[in-house]
């Protein structure tokens, strides 16, 4: 019996698969290609180089003086000054970073079905099922040009699990968990 594989190896390999469809979901992606959308080029690129430049000079990103007569950064929740996976625009460019951030979100959305459907008592193949029925479903991939709608959309399963768990036996530290995964 030692051979036999435990409850976690067909839960990892799930989880492999459901990577391997949120990588394939933004193929172009993986091709190099880049994602440019409706707002995307216009505002996001932009909010995004104006980011690094006030950083660049020494500024705090409160202000986009570039933009017009400027505009707020930090006030703008489209800006996500205060979203740390913006934080690595300053090491790879718009173009670059808003590949990464889109594939990130929809393995981060995957994983997030996968242990939400694990912890609802699905099996790891249907637990799959539901994550790849997601991760490739028309309303999370229809908000990919949407990246401040994206990322909520994304962390929604986190949501739910932690809230799925401070209902089944509440606790202070995933009373924590569930308004940091809501933040």
């Amino acid at each position: 019996m030692s051979g036999a594989p435990g409850p976690a190896r067909p839960r990892a390999l799930a989880a492999l698969a459901v990577a391997a469809l949120a990588a394939l979901a933004l193929g172009d992606v993986l091709r190099g290609r880049l994602l440019f959308e409706r707002d995307l080029v216009g505002l996001f690129w932009e909010m995004c180089a104006a980011f690094g430049r006030s950083l660049a000079m020494g500024s705090p990103p409160l202000w986009d003086p570039w933009a017009g007569f400027g505009q707020p950064m930090l006030a703008n929740p489209a800006a996500q000054v205060a979203y740390p996976p913006t934080w690595l625009n300053l090491l790879v460019g718009p173009e670059d970073y808003y590949s990464i951030y889109a594939v990130g979100h929809l393995l981060l959305a995957s994983l997030g079905v996968l242990a939400l459907a694990s912890a609802l008592g699905l099996g790891a193949g249907a637990a799959g099922v539901a994550a790849a029925t997601w991760t490739l479903s028309g309303p999370l991939l229809s908000y990919v040009s949407l990246w401040h709608h994206f990322a909520g959309a994304a962390w929604m399963p986190w949501v739910l699990l932690c809230a799925e768990r401070c209902a089944r036996r509440p606790s202070g530290r995933r009373v924590v968990a569930w308004a940091a995964v809501s933040a």
